[in-house]
C-alpha cells in the first residue's frame, strides 16, 4: 500500500526505460522492432507439445463472493492501519521539498540532473574498487641484489689480479741526517771524605763466663751442669789436636763443663778455646780434631765413661776467635744413637751457647 508523500530516495538513480522494454507479469517481453501481436522469439510454435505437466484450471462453476465483500485479510472500514501514519503526519524518511537526497554530491558540487551518469551503478551500490597498482619494490630489490653480486665478483677478480702480479719495490726517499755535536761533559771533582776508622770485630776475646749451673735452651730443654774444667789448651788436647794448636795457639785459658739431659740419658761435654783470631778458629774447626771429654763429678748421679772408649756425637761452632765444642755420649754407652738422644742434646746445647757468645 503506497503512502502519500513518501518519496523514494533512490528514485533519481533509476534510468528511464526505453520504449519496448516495459515488462508486465503474464505478458511476453516485446523486443524492439517486433510487430504487434507476433509471438516472442522464445515462444514455442503452435501445436508443439508442452515440456511440463499441464496445470489444471479451476472449474468455471466455482462459487464467487458477492460484490462488495471484503477480502479475508482486509481491515474493517474506518479501522486505522497498524503501519499507516495519520493524515498530515511527517514521514520519518520524507525530505523537505528542494532538499538534496542523502547521497547527493558534496556541498558545492553541481547537482546532476535526470539522465546524468551517477557515481553509483544500477541498484544504488557503489562500483567495485579498482585493482591495486602493482608494486615495483620487489623488482627494484632483485635488480639491486644482482648489481651488488656483479660488483663483488668484479672486485674479487681485480684483487686476484693484483695479488698474482709482483708489486714493484717502493721507492724510499733519501733522508739526510743532520750532524749533531754533543757538548763535552764537565769534569766534576769530588772532595775527599774522611771515613772514621771503626773498631775491628777481629779483636781477640777471652772466654766469658757463660757455663752456668743450668742452661735452658730455646727448645725448652734444661740441661744441668755435673762438673767443670779450666786450664791451658794443650792440657785438654789429645796429640792430634795439639799439632793443630801449635800452628794456631790459644791466647788464654780454655773453659769447660759437663751437662746432663733432663732424663740423664745423654751426657754433654762443652769446651771453649780462645784463639788469636777468627782465621785460627776456622782452621781448628776444619781440622776436625776434638778435645778430651770432661768426667762428671762423683755423686752427681751422671753416668761416667770411665777409661773405656765411648762413641760421641759432636758439633763445632765459631764465634769470632772463640771455638766452641759440644760432644755428647749416651748414658748406656751405646754405639748407635737410637732415637737421636745424644745428637739432639749436642745440637741443642751447642746452638744455645753459641747464641750467647754473640752478645758477649
Amino acid at each position: 500500500m503506497a503512502n502519500p508523500g513518501n518519496q523514494d530516495p533512490f528514485g533519481y538513480q533509476q534510468q528511464p526505460q526505453a520504449p519496448g522494454e516495459e515488462t508486465h507479469l503474464g505478458t511476453p517481453l516485446v523486443q524492439p522492432g517486433q510487430p504487434q501481436g507476433a509471438p516472442p522469439s522464445f515462444a514455442q510454435p503452435p501445436g508443439a507439445p508442452q515440456a511440463g505437466p499441464e496445470v489444471p484450471q479451476p472449474p468455471a462453476a466455482a462459487p464467487q463472493p458477492p460484490p462488495g465483500t471484503a477480502p479475508p485479510f482486509a481491515y474493517p472500514p474506518g479501522t486505522p492501519q497498524p503501519f499507516a501514519y495519520p493524515p498530515g503526519a511527517p514521514q520519518p524518511f520524507a525530505q523537505a521539498p528542494g532538499t538534496p537526497p542523502p547521497f547527493a554530491p558534496p556541498y558545492g558540487a553541481p547537482f546532476a540532473g535526470p539522465g546524468t551518469p551517477q557515481p553509483f551503478g544500477q541498484g544504488g551500490f557503489p562500483a567495485p574498487p579498482h585493482p591495486p597498482a602493482k608494486s615495483r619494490t620487489g623488482l627494484l630489490i632483485a635488480l639491486g641484489a644482482i648489481v651488488a653480486v656483479v660488483v663483488v665478483l668484479g672486485a674479487g677478480a681485480v684483487a686476484l689480479t693484483v695479488l698474482d702480479g709482483e708489486d714493484p719495490a717502493p721507492k724510499v726517499p733519501e733522508v739526510t741526517m743532520p750532524s749533531v755535536s754533543v757538548p763535552p761533559i764537565p769534569t766534576v771533582s769530588v772532595p775527599p771524605v774522611d771515613v772514621p776508622t771503626l773498631p775491628a770485630d777481629s779483636t781477640p776475646k777471652q772466654v766469658p763466663d757463660i757455663l752456668k749451673a743450668s742452661v735452658k735452651t730455646a727448645f725448652g730443654t734444661t740441661y744441668t751442669r755435673a762438673g767443670t774444667s779450666s786450664g791451658k789448651c794443650p792440657s785438654i788436647a789429645p796429640k792430634a789436636l795439639r799439632k793443630v794448636l801449635e800452628k794456631n795457639p790459644c791466647i788464654g785459658r780454655y773453659k769447660g763443663a759437663v751437662y746432663s739431659s733432663p732424663k740423664k740419658d745423654a751426657v754433654v761435654t762443652v769446651v771453649i778455646m780462645p784463639l788469636k783470631n777468627a782465621d785460627a778458629a776456622a782452621a781448628l774447626k776444619r781440622a776436625g780434631k776434638l778435645p778430651y771429654l770432661i768426667a762428671p763429678k762423683k755423686g752427681s748421679g751422671v753416668k761416667s765413661f770411665g777409661t773405656s772408649p765411648v762413641q760421641t756425637w759432636y758439633q763445632v761452632h765459631i764465634e769470632g776467635n772463640l771455638a766452641l765444642f759440644t760432644m755428647a755420649y749416651r748414658s748406656d754407652m751405646g754405639k748407635t744413637d737410637k732415637g737421636g738422644i745424644a745428637d739432639k742434646a749436642s745440637a741443642e746445647l751447642g746452638t744455645e751457647l753459641s747464641n750467647v757468645l754473640k752478645f758477649q
